[in-house]
């Protein structure tokens, strides 16, 4: 343990030490212009994707378009897809936040 008599420069010394040292938690200019960029990149990547894949696996049917019930027999079509095993993804214009169709 380092005491005040043992080490009194001490809080002098880690003061001097922060006033030398650039901030490193304070992005400059070029690390501001770095972060639009990447964002800039993932957005352009993400809408080629959703360009090519529209479409994901419905979660409530695993894809299959048919759930079953408490029986083994009871079978229905999926409320979610309705039927179709695939659901829009988010972003594509066609559908809200959910991933339903407008009517």
């Amino acid at each position: 343990m380092v005491t005040v008599n043992v080490a009194p420069e001490l809080p002098l010394g880690l003061a001097q030490a922060a006033a030398r040292s650039a901030g490193a938690h304070v992005p400059g200019a070029a690390g501001l212009g770095a972060a639009v960029l990447l964002a800039a990149g993932c957005y352009l990547v993400y809408r080629v994707s959703l360009w090519l894949h529209p479409f994901r696996m419905c979660r409530r049917c695993g894809g299959s378009g048919i759930v079953t019930g408490f029986l083994p027999w009871s079978r229905a079509f999926c409320y979610k897809c309705n039927g179709r095993g695939l659901v829009p993804r988010l972003g594509t214009k066609a559908t809200d936040l959910r991933g339903r169709q407008p009517r």
